[in-house]
């Protein structure tokens, strides 16, 4: 499954059931008991919101606890690039998400894990709502 970068910032900065979901599926991952990959693009998007909300010096911690994580890290290559655009440019997604799917694509993901629901009605591709998530 691909973690999208809300899993991420949610298991940072939420303390309600939310957060617990997205820790407790970190926690499985770390476990090794889930196989879950992501792409560094998520990185970017998590510091984003993390510096703002909790500061520079924590937000670099986060991200840097999340980067030693073991998920399978994607590139953004230059074949997923041109996918991107033509994804992006015949759907109704945001350039941002258009990328999350073509990476996932590139790899041959199917299923999202995330509470971003503009990925909930895309051909091929399973949306988990992360308190839908079981082991």
């Amino acid at each position: 499954m691909y973690v999208d970068s809300n899993i991420l910032i949610y298991s940072a900065l939420d303390n309600k059931e939310l957060g617990d979901s997205c820790r407790n599926l970190l926690d499985q991952i770390v476990k090794g008991k889930v196989s879950a990959a992501s792409s560094y693009l998520v990185l970017d998007e998590v510091l984003w919101i993390l510096q703002k909300e909790m500061g520079k010096k924590d937000a670099l911690k986060a991200v840097k606890m999340f980067l030693s994580m073991p998920l399978k890290w994607i590139d953004v290559k230059r074949e997923v690039v041109y996918y991107w655009l033509t994804i992006y440019s015949g759907s109704d997604l945001d350039p941002r998400d258009a990328l999350h799917l073509a990476t996932m694509k590139e790899v041959g993901l199917t299923t999202i894990v995330t509470e971003d629901k503009d990925f909930q009605d895309i051909e091929g591709i399973q949306r988990i709502d992360i308190k839908e998530w079981k082991l």
